[in-house]
């Protein structure tokens, strides 16, 4: 509650990060290292307004797919990379709002926030925000999975088999929705040939009808979940392509948004 009222007044909140703390215990309470506290002030100091009047949706983190009343599958994003897409687009001046995971980290920006579990609770939110955005970054790690639901406590005295059920995605019928949308969707692929991650990302901008598509290789050290790091490449629509190397988080944030106004203000996204 404080920390919200700080951020209604403006201040900027630097979240602490995880890791071994003084009083011998491991979790959420350090200081961030100097070169993090250092980046910060740099992009304070430097913030513009580029995206002053528009609004912009970003998704993060993972969902859950319930298997009975007290277990869940889900996937290992923390949402740190949407939470960071995030926090850029507010620094540079725009209207955010962002759907989040509820075990995500939290923003260090003033915005809107609503929470969600499920695909489905994502997908209701999405749908109902979609129409009032300019642009939408879908970072979300969504259940590619629905399962068989047992209501109560699935027995644990004998084995058991899941079904999984592909679900629908949910990012398609966004631009039906609101068609002056610019949607930029992310993919987390594993050690896969260039090759092959071309042919599945036109793919999804064909029948996603997204203006872009941001990569990352959740299956070499440093990138994707749960770290700090990421690696990505981002495909347009036109077909150009970008290579992002590794950084902060927070640096392939602000290098994405970078590339997509530059992209935007030459008008080459639709093909």
């Amino acid at each position: 509650e404080n920390l919200l009222k700080l951020k209604q007044r403006g201040i900027h909140i630097l979240e602490p990060t995880s890791g071994m703390l003084a009083c011998g215990y491991e979790g959420k309470g350090r200081l961030p290292d100097t070169n993090t506290i250092l980046s910060e002030i740099r992009s304070l100091i430097s913030r513009t307004e580029e995206l002053k009047g528009k609004t912009i949706l970003v998704t993060a983190g993972g969902t859950i797919e319930p298997i009975d009343d007290v277990r869940h599958i889900t996937n290992k994003s923390s949402g740190k990379m949407g939470i960071a897409l995030a926090d850029a687009c507010a620094r540079r001046g725009a209207k955010v709002i962002l759907l989040k995971a509820k075990n995500a980290v939290m923003p260090s920006s003033e915005m809107i926030i609503y929470e969600f579990e499920t695909a489905t609770e994502l997908d209701a939110l999405l749908h109902k925000m979609i129409k009032r955005c300019d642009m939408c970054f879908h970072a979300a790690a969504v259940s590619d999975f629905t399962v068989s639901f047992s209501p109560g406590k699935r027995q644990s005295d004998h084995g058991q088999s899941l079904h999984l059920i592909p679900r629908e995605k949910i990012y398609k019928g966004l631009k039906k929705e609101n068609t002056q949308l610019l949607l930029f969707l992310f993919k987390a692929v594993w050690k896969e040939s260039r090759q092959n991650v071309i042919k599945k990302t036109n793919d999804i901008l064909n029948t996603g009808n997204a203006d872009g598509i941001i990569i990352n290789d959740v299956g070499e050290k440093g990138r994707g979940f749960a770290v700090d790091t990421n690696e990505v490449t981002i495909l347009l629509r036109n077909g150009d392509s970008y290579d992002v190397p590794l950084a902060s988080k927070r640096e392939v944030a602000e290098k994405i948004i970078d590339i997509v106004l530059c992209k935007k203000q030459n008008e080459i996204f639709v093909s």
